[in-house]
């Protein structure tokens, strides 16, 4: 009994030492601390364009210092801190593409932009 209470308690004490190496720190949030380790998220996932259309999107934690769009799709995308102006050349091909959002220190949020071409209906307009 004594030697299945030893190899227990061995378990128990490995188990405690594997764990706890994984908790160091003061457990306080970085966000906003302009160290690099921010989080970056943006108030949408994706939004509907149509060509020759803008549209701002907020940052609700973070600071986006970069915005990148795919090549040739004909979508621009500008960051200025606290939100991100997306928008569609009236020469944008119809489909969804990526803009990427990027914090100084290399965090990203992905935003998915669908060009639609033709008549919006009457609420959205």
């Amino acid at each position: 009994m004594q030697k299945f209470l030893a190899g227990a308690f061995a378990i128990a004490l490995a188990f405690g030492a594997l764990t706890s190496v994984g908790c160091k720190g003061d457990g306080t949030a970085k966000s906003g601390s302009g160290s690099g380790d921010e989080v970056l998220l943006i108030e949408m996932e994706e939004i509907i364009l149509q060509p020759g259309e803008q549209k701002v999107v907020k940052v609700k934690s973070g600071k986006a210092a970069g915005a990148e769009s795919e090549k040739d799709t004909g979508v621009l995308a500008k960051a200025e801190g606290d939100k991100v102006t997306v928008s569609a050349d009236k020469e944008a091909k119809d489909g969804s593409s990526n803009v990427t959002v990027k914090t100084a220190g290399g965090k990203t949020a992905k935003l998915k932009v669908t060009v639609k071409k033709g008549d919006m209906p009457e609420k959205d307009k």
